[in-house]
């Protein structure tokens, strides 16, 4: 593996070692997965992936019976970058798309009732 030191302003580290202690991850490996997800994102040029790049959803929003997804007024069906399972209480961002597949992750706790 290879090593990089990577200069960050403060409050962007502050953020990191917030989102990655509420991930179980040490900072290090929780820029990594970023990475890897930004990476494997390069989405497609479609309509979802137009209309819905870094778009908030609250997790009541999925349908964890069906794997779908409501947004807009629309389902559809979702893939979480992380692999793990949609919490009703916390929010979720479409990171890309693959057809009309959104490619989501987990960004915090519900700022919607």
């Amino acid at each position: 593996m290879t090593e990089m030191m990577l200069k960050l302003p403060d409050e962007i580290y502050q953020q990191i070692k917030a989102d990655a202690k509420s991930q179980h991850l040490a900072p290090e490996d929780y820029v990594v997965n970023l990475l890897k997800e930004t990476m494997a994102a390069k989405f497609e040029d479609t309509f979802e992936a137009r209309q819905f790049q870094a778009k908030r959803i609250p997790g009541r929003k999925f349908n964890r019976e069906h794997e779908l997804v409501l947004v807009d007024g629309i389902n559809y069906r979702y893939r979480l970058a992380d692999g793990n399972t949609i919490n009703s209480t916390s929010d979720y961002m479409v990171i890309g798309a693959k057809g009309n597949v959104l490619i989501i992750k987990q960004v915090g706790t519900s700022q919607t009732s």
